[in-house]
């Protein structure tokens, strides 16, 4: 499947995938795992489910999620100061404040 637009295709490999209605709602990030026998399925714990749901049932469109980096994750964060100090301390050898 393309990374970069929606498709019908279901996920075909492991990781986080954008999955939407094609309704007025809005796009949703799933966990996507399969199965022993090569099967996709949304996790359980996340959007208040309590078991994992085959992928086939949710119908609607799929589109890879681009998870960024550890670096760039952390400039989103709330923890960049913390992040930036010791990024400082560490690659830069100025003290940490």
């Amino acid at each position: 499947m393309s990374n970069a637009q929606w498709s019908r295709e279901l996920p075909d490999q492991d990781g986080w995938w954008w999955h939407w209605d094609e309704d007025d709602s809005l796009p949703v990030p799933m966990s996507i795992k399969h199965d022993c026998d090569d099967v996709f399925f949304s996790t359980a714990g996340q959007l208040g489910m309590s078991r994992a749901i085959n992928c086939r049932t949710h119908g609607g469109v799929w589109m890879r999620l681009h998870v960024p980096s550890v670096e760039v994750a952390a400039l989103c964060t709330d923890n960049y100061d913390a992040w930036s100090r010791e990024r400082r301390r560490k690659f830069l050898g100025e003290p940490v404040l």
